[in-house]
């Protein structure tokens, strides 16, 4: 019985899959970073956590060019970091 999953099993090339991982780590560093804010008193802004929501824009974006729409919902900043939404406007708009 196989045991390994490969890039070829589920049919996305490595290079993609890479990508994923990274955009995920990059979310989650992010969210990271707006809880510790938030909590020392650094930040105020309404906020609510996308811990576990990470790999649904992640591997979305990827496969989004600039011509395609994304709508997101209030709880979005997830999204917004996949998309490659500028940080620092990212946080300004917040702040």
């Amino acid at each position: 019985m196989k045991t390994d999953v490969t890039a070829e099993d589920i049919g996305m090339d490595p290079g993609t899959l890479r990508e994923i991982y990274r955009q995920m780590s990059r979310i989650r560093e992010v969210d990271k970073g707006i809880q510790a804010g938030l909590s020392s008193g650094k930040f105020m802004f309404t906020y609510w956590p996308m811990t576990g929501q990470e790999a649904i824009p992640a591997s979305i974006a990827p496969l989004v060019t600039k011509d395609d729409y994304m709508v997101t919902i209030y709880r979005g900043i997830h999204d917004q970091v996949a998309k490659g939404v500028p940080l620092k406007g990212l946080f300004a708009e917040a702040l």
